[in-house]
């Protein structure tokens, strides 16, 4: 069980490393990725209220692919 434990904390810390050199290399995706988070919650949100999801960004969820 310990063992599990320390991997478990191994794999956040190799999590926050990478978050942090994403952050300060490139920000811009950051940014995107922030984005599309935030507009994934909404779309959850109201999906769970069963509201109109019509007006919001649904491109963060489903993204266009750029050939």
């Amino acid at each position: 069980m310990a063992d599990i434990t320390l991997e478990r904390y191994e794999v956040k810390q190799r999590l926050k490393q990478a978050l942090v050199k994403v952050v300060q290399e490139e920000p811009q995706i950051f940014g995107e990725l922030l984005d599309r988070a935030i507009s994934q919650m909404a779309i959850a949100k109201a999906l769970e209220k069963e509201k109109d999801i019509s007006g919001l960004n649904t491109e963060a969820i489903f993204p266009v692919l750029e050939l």
